[in-house]
């Protein structure tokens, strides 16, 4: 008869907790101030291009593609879809040119918010010392991670 092999505790939660920008996310507060104010001028400008961008480029293209192959029109999808899509990119670059930093600190809070989101529920009722110490737990000469006593 075979047994069951052992489960090891913690697999996930230490695989993601190896991971600096999931450990950023849980262990460190977050700061949303950049929420707080209405973005002016060319910031405001440079985020509504990137989000023109956004929804032209791959969303639109599908578009295009499902309704060219409803339409029997290939076409459509065959020109329309890359022509969009190539307009796409130079909207979503000179939208980050024009935003600069600030659209680098709004991707940085929303992805480490995203991230804590994700991961929250598989660390749910954990402390965060026992989060501490998983994130820094020792390694051994071949840079494997030592069991946790």
């Amino acid at each position: 008869m075979r047994s069951a092999a052992p489960r090891r505790s913690w697999s996930l939660r230490r695989w993601a907790l190896r991971l600096p920008i999931v450990r950023r996310s849980v262990l460190e507060p977050i700061d949303t101030g950049i929420f707080r104010e209405r973005p002016r001028g060319r910031v405001a400008w440079g985020l509504f291009l990137v989000s023109v961008a956004s929804l032209m480029g791959v969303p639109t293209a599908t578009v295009l593609a499902v309704t060219g192959a409803w339409l029997g029109a290939p076409g459509l999808a065959a020109v329309g879809a890359p022509v969009l899509y190539a307009v796409s990119i130079p909207l979503f670059g000179g939208g980050l040119y024009l935003s600069g930093r600030a659209a680098m600190e709004f991707a940085s809070v929303i992805l480490r918010l995203g991230t804590r989101a994700l991961v929250r529920p598989f660390l749910h009722g954990v402390d965060p010392a026992a989060l501490a110490r998983a994130a820094s737990e020792p390694r051994d000469a071949e840079g494997k991670t030592r069991p946790m006593p």
